[in-house]
């Protein structure tokens, strides 16, 4: 074993270097076939390991990570860029000895590496830091905010932070992380806004809505049930109502807009706030029929000539019969021109045959821009052909309809 010892590591002291003169080997060669002091000429050298080439580190210089932590808002998209970034790398290296490494040799790092760990649950190379972590700032605010209850309870209780922005508490609500919001509520002295209520109402957190109007005294604003009534969430809206909190006619013209008729039933039964015309030409113009049918039979707030325009334009006949039979408001020109635009063939159909508003040559242009051959035909033929002398379509244009219809358009012109 001894000899084989010998030959891995021989004694460079007793080598001799056969050379034609019969020279003292140079002392360069004896240094670099030395293992243990290349080693550590190499650690002094600049450069980097070289399973660390691959990192995009050149799009995180050092003014832009200096600048990382100084406000939770910017940070986010910072972290979400590096993560994206490196975590296939993190992957590949799991061990804390390889983030070390990489701090090394890139030490404008540090801070974006940490508030990674914190973000991501890294909690074997959080407590390898520990001695440095009260250094960075926002560190307990972006465990919070993606709900890494154990990364939060490490730096209240392990470390010591025990204050914190009201980003903390406002972003754990925002995305519905309850048992960091309680654990903060315990055991530090963090505050919050309304931002922390509204967010979670907006996002439909109802338990965490529940507990910050049991637990916090901050309360809310209008917006928890104009975005909750927006983004669909009954149990979140009546639980506010319940309550007291306030709201505006956004609520139900959010709630009309995206289709969610229930909490647009609850609204008109249960609040006075009411709503204005938006709610029918928004629910108009996302073909929402049956909210557009409930407002007409039990609000008065009625509509504009917007309705029918905007349901036309995005296609939706069954709402653009509905107001046409059952409304007066009815249409302009933008009606039949953007039904065309779009390559709508049964709303211009209609339009044309029920409502006297007719179109411009826009129709005609857009269409023959935007491919819709069947439209450029049927406009053809039934609408009254416009005035050469007027007509706002271009050479370039009707090329341009040519060329995307093919053949088809061809045959139309001529």
């Amino acid at each position: 074993m001894k000899q084989q010892d010998s030959k891995r590591h021989p004694d460079l002291s007793r080598v001799t270097f056969r050379t034609s003169d019969s020279a003292m080997p140079s002392p360069v060669v004896v240094v670099l076939l030395h293992p243990h002091l290349f080693h550590d000429i190499c650690a002094f050298q600049d450069g980097i390991h070289g399973d660390l080439l691959p990192l995009p580190s050149t799009h995180f210089d050092t003014r832009s990570c200096q600048l990382f932590d100084s406000t939770l808002r910017t940070s986010h998209p910072f972290l979400t860029h590096f993560h994206d970034a490196f975590a296939p790398w993190f992957e590949t290296h799991p061990h804390v000895q390889d983030t070390l490494r990489l701090l090394y040799c890139r030490p404008h790092l540090h801070s974006v590496v940490i508030a990674h760990a914190a973000s991501y649950g890294q909690m074997s190379l959080l407590t390898h830091l520990a001695p440095q972590l009260p250094a960075h700032r926002l560190l307990l605010e972006m465990a919070a905010w993606h709900g890494q209850r154990r990364v939060v309870q490490f730096l209240v209780l392990g470390v010591g932070y025990t204050t914190c922005t009201s980003d903390a508490i406002d972003g754990a609500a925002r995305n519905g992380h309850l048992d960091v919001l309680r654990f903060l509520h315990m055991h530090t002295k963090a505050t919050c806004t309304t931002d922390a209520m509204d967010l979670a109402a907006m996002n439909g957190h109802l338990e965490v809505v529940q507990f910050l109007q049991i637990e916090r005294q901050e309360g809310c604003t209008h917006w928890a049930i104009d975005t909750a009534a927006g983004n669909g969430h009954e149990n979140v809206v009546r639980f506010l109502h319940s309550h007291g909190a306030p709201c505006t006619t956004d609520a139900m013209n959010r709630a009309a807009r995206n289709g969610h008729l229930e909490v647009v039933r609850f609204l008109h039964t249960h609040r006075q706030e009411g709503c204005t015309t938006r709610a029918v030409e928004w629910a108009a113009m996302n073909g929402h029929l049956d909210v557009v049918q409930f407002l007409h039979l039990n609000r008065p707030e009625g509509c504009t000539t917007n309705a029918m325009d905007d349901a036309a334009c995005f296609g939706h006949l069954n709402v653009v019969r509905f107001l046409h039979e059952n409304r007066t408001e009815g249409c302009t020109t933008y009606a039949m021109n953007y039904a065309a635009t779009n390559g709508h063939l049964e709303v211009v159909r209609f339009l044309h045959e029920h409502r006297p508003e007719g179109c411009t040559t826009l129709a005609l242009d857009q269409a023959y821009r935007n491919g819709h051959a069947k439209v450029v035909q049927f406009l053809r033929k039934h609408r009254p052909a416009p005035d050469v002398t007027k007509w706002s379509a271009s050479l370039e244009q009707v090329c341009a309809g040519v060329m995307a219809c093919g053949l088809a358009a061809l045959a139309v012109i001529y």
